[in-house]
């Protein structure tokens, strides 16, 4: 009977072209398929017990069949890694010197509390992005909605508090 080491050279020299035409027909990115070849090898080393018992013609299919899986396998990890990675080219870095960590963090607070703002009343929402995202001033407010100034402001100090109300509650529910 053949040592493990053995056994594997000679799977490998029977079923080596066999396990490449595997990975290429399941896999189109050429830099995974040495990847794809080696972990499957690892997983058929870790049967070999099963693996000597199989008539030729099932131990083709076994090859296959791990062959694939492993192929679907570190395709998923890999699109798993992509969807983490931050490409640097993506993110705006600051002229005052912002860390990554503090751009990513500073991006999620802002995807909060655009999160906190959908729901808002309109007048809310309208005082809101015309303060703080368009640059009007108060009076400016006041003058297009034809109110006093200090009406803007206490509408302004409540939609605030409905900002500020909902990112606690989408803290504590863990939404973000």
């Amino acid at each position: 009977m053949l040592e493990d080491k053995e056994f594997m050279c000679w799977l490998f020299e029977h079923y080596g072209r066999f396990i490449w035409y595997t990975v290429k027909k399941f896999c189109r990115r050429t830099d995974l398929w040495e990847d794809i070849v080696q972990e499957s090898l690892l997983r058929l080393l870790s049967c070999i017990p099963r693996l000597r018992n199989l008539s030729e013609q099932k131990l083709a299919g076994y090859i296959a069949v791990t062959t694939r899986n492993t192929t679907y396998a570190l395709l998923w990890k890999e699109e798993k890694n992509r969807e983490n990675c931050i490409s640097l080219e993506s993110i705006d870095i600051a002229e005052d010197g912002l860390g990554l960590e503090e751009i990513i963090l500073q991006k999620e607070r802002i995807e909060q509390l655009a999160k906190a703002c959908l729901d808002l009343p309109d007048e809310a929402y309208y005082l809101l992005t015309s303060y703080y995202i368009l640059g009007y001033r108060t009076e400016e407010i006041a003058e297009e909605l034809g109110c006093p100034p200090n009406y803007v402001r206490m509408k302004m100090t409540r939609a605030r508090r409905q900002v500020r109300k909902r990112i606690q509650e989408q803290n504590k529910e863990g939404i973000l």
